[in-house]
């Protein structure tokens, strides 16, 4: 339910945006709301449950050490966020369009070389997750990381959010 209010916050914000330059109204994009549900319910919930408070104690330890967060930090960063995180989004999104998972993937790799997606994950939750390994205790963590996700979701709704064209598509992948 966070990600699918996180996408209604950015999208409700891009219809009043196009109210005030006196553009056309847009609707409500459904599909676009079904797939950040779906998002948060299966990656942002319960896969995360499993990843952090299942593997991660298996991987790098228990605790809330120096070593033990840096591990855990610079995995999920520079590994887990980057290869499963973002381009989950972007394949689940693709599936409720009724694209292929190629396309998803490709809209992923537009998004972080051309509107910087990784650069602006990394500056929400790098500091996130040194707060979450080293402070909050594990019972608590998925919720502390929902209270932040709140906010990256409208982020990444935006971002990730536009409609692509099957022209831009092909000129994408033409691109890679």
């Amino acid at each position: 339910m966070n990600a699918s209010a996180a996408d209604l916050v950015a999208q409700k914000s891009s219809v009043l945006a196009a109210v005030v330059k006196e553009k056309t109204t847009k609707a409500l994009d459904y599909r676009r709301n079904l797939a950040f549900l779906l998002y948060g319910g299966f990656y942002d919930g319960m896969a995360q449950e499993f990843l952090f408070n299942g593997v991660f104690p298996i991987l790098f330890g228990e605790g809330g050490g120096f070593i033990t967060a840096a591990k855990k930090v610079l995995f999920d960063m520079l590994v887990m966020s980057p290869c499963l995180c973002l381009p989950m989004a972007y394949i689940i999104k693709a599936i409720v369009y009724r694209q292929s998972v190629s396309d998803g993937v490709q809209s992923y790799i537009y998004d972080v070389k051309n509107k910087s997606l990784l650069k602006k994950f990394w500056l929400v939750w790098f500091p996130v997750q040194c707060l979450t390994f080293t402070v909050v205790p594990t019972q608590f963590r998925i919720a502390f990381m929902s209270c932040f996700s709140f906010f990256w979701l409208i982020l990444l709704s935006i971002i990730a959010g536009g409609d692509r064209t099957t022209i831009e598509s092909s000129i994408i992948s033409q691109d890679l």
